[in-house]
């Protein structure tokens, strides 16, 4: 494993990368890169790791290059799609499948998350796409019959594209992970984690709550201070999290974990 990929949108970053074309990447891996990349760009749209908020994720996904449409995939099942080379997608119009024609550079996720759910699964399926996009261009090269795309017969590109399901964003944590695809997936799900919730900021949020330096010594929690709270405060202090991250109550949650504040 002596090969390296370097990174899109962190062009002095390279990683190494396996013969299957999977990069090997850690949790801290994916953290820092997170971290450079909104040290980097976030200033752009006025977010800064120092301010807790909610992460512009559509404003960076548009910023970076790439297009974000909204379309009713004729396979319900499907959350997000994107496509790394043009191509043509089977979209549910007025009762109808239709194949609309998207170019290179596309992120088009179900108009079911637009208009009908939550905000945190819009913003986590969102994310993750940007995490193939961040990591995985080349890996969809050779790959994409996994995702049981249909351009058309007949119709020229060059089939580079991921699909996502709803049994594969966001369900990647604390599961075997068995297969090269299992783990880019894991790699998307985590990116999107730590894009929408960096450690940086979740430290600067629950400062106000724990201000004792020596409980957040470091980057994250050292013994789980949420734990330790009676019930109403740590569900008082989850549900003011979901609202500041605009994330899901399982996103939320299991980044806490991550991070040490909860157990």
């Amino acid at each position: 494993m002596n090969k390296t990929a370097q990174l899109k949108f962190l062009p002095n970053i390279c990683v190494p990368i396996k013969n299957d074309g999977t990069l090997v990447l850690s949790c801290d891996d994916i953290e820092f890169h997170v971290q450079e990349f909104l040290k980097s760009h976030g200033p752009d749209y006025g977010y800064d790791l120092a301010i807790p908020q909610a992460t512009p994720i559509e404003e960076i996904i548009e910023g970076m290059g790439l297009t974000v449409q909204y379309a009713y995939f004729a396979d319900p099942q499907i959350l997000g799609m994107n496509l790394f080379g043009r191509g043509r997608v089977k979209i549910r119009i007025q009762g109808q499948v239709k194949e609309i024609v998207y170019d290179a550079g596309t992120i088009v996720i179900s108009g079911e998350l637009e208009e009908n759910s939550p905000v945190g699964r819009l913003n986590f399926t969102l994310a993750h796409e940007f995490g193939h996009s961040f990591y995985h261009e080349e890996y969809f090269n050779p790959h994409s019959e996994n995702y049981e795309l249909d351009f058309g017969e007949g119709f020229s590109c060059d089939l580079k594209a991921s699909s996502c399901k709803r049994s594969i964003v966001g369900e990647y944590f604390g599961r075997p992970l068995n297969s090269e695809l299992d783990w880019v997936e894991w790699q998307a799900d985590y990116f999107a984690s730590c894009l929408l919730m960096p450690k940086d900021s979740v430290r600067v949020f629950m400062q106000k709550f724990f201000p004792d330096t020596k409980i957040l010594f470091g980057l994250a929690a050292k013994d789980f201070p949420l734990s330790h709270c009676a019930e109403i405060q740590k569900q008082k202090i989850i549900d003011e999290f979901e609202k500041m991250y605009r994330v899901s109550r399982q996103a939320a949650v299991i980044r806490l974990r991550k991070l040490n504040y909860l157990k």
